[in-house]
């Protein structure tokens, strides 16, 4: 029988830390959410492994270094209002949500009502679950300090910075049509309403709903 409590210190201990994430809460929150629940059944045994896990339609659980590498570089704070987009069965959610944010988490309702079972199963009251397009974000409860997208998007969907409140920031893969990998891509509401984008790092990547390369149509003469 496989204990998963070793297997989330294993994960932290050899994945997360090594990559670079050395920041107490992160860690911690990484530790005590236990992310086997947030996988099907046939997959709980490979929760911990450093890949990305298929949670059915479409969707896939993040690999913990990326996961936790995108949470380090939008500097999470207590209190700040996050809006979780695509976070599939809600282990991202609870992750955020571990670390004393108000998380806004946009899914798809056969997501979010096995999430919410979940989420309320280990006490978590600080997420608010919402359904609707992802690609359009959810206007109602922003301005957001952080908005986060899983998976990979065609291109950067400058219409969400507006969601974003005064130095806020927006982080996502970003993977052009035709490429293997994606670049984790880091944006960032300054002084003025001005943007600066920059890239951090090279992951993985399946494209949310809403957010795939768009087709193009080439007229014969």
């Amino acid at each position: 029988m496989t204990d998963y409590s070793i297997a989330r210190k294993n994960m932290v201990d050899s994945q997360v830390h090594t990559a670079g994430v050395t920041e107490a809460p992160i860690l911690n929150a990484f530790r005590d959410v236990p992310r086997e629940t947030f996988v099907p059944e046939a997959l709980q045994n490979i929760a911990y492994t450093d890949q990305d896990l298929p949670l059915g339609g479409g969707r896939f659980l993040p690999e913990p270094i990326a996961h936790s590498k995108m949470l380090k570089a939008v500097k999470p704070e207590k209190g700040d209002n996050i809006l979780d987009i695509g976070g599939g069965s809600g282990y991202a959610a609870a992750i955020a949500a571990a670390l004393g944010t108000k998380v806004v988490a946009l899914e798809e309702e056969q997501f979010l009502s096995y999430a919410e079972q979940v989420w309320n199963h280990m006490g978590l009251k600080n997420i608010t679950p919402v359904t609707g397009s992802l690609s359009a974000g959810y206007v109602q409860k922003a301005p957001y300090d952080i908005i986060f997208i899983h998976g990979a998007v065609s291109a950067i969907p400058v219409h969400l910075t507006e969601q974003l409140a005064p130095g806020g920031r927006m982080i996502m893969i970003v993977k052009k049509a035709g490429d293997v990998m994606g670049q984790v891509t880091l944006i960032q509401n300054s002084v003025g309403h001005k943007f600066s984008s920059r890239v951090l790092f090279e992951a993985g990547g399946h494209y949310l709903p809403g957010f795939e390369p768009q087709p193009v149509f080439v007229f014969n003469n």
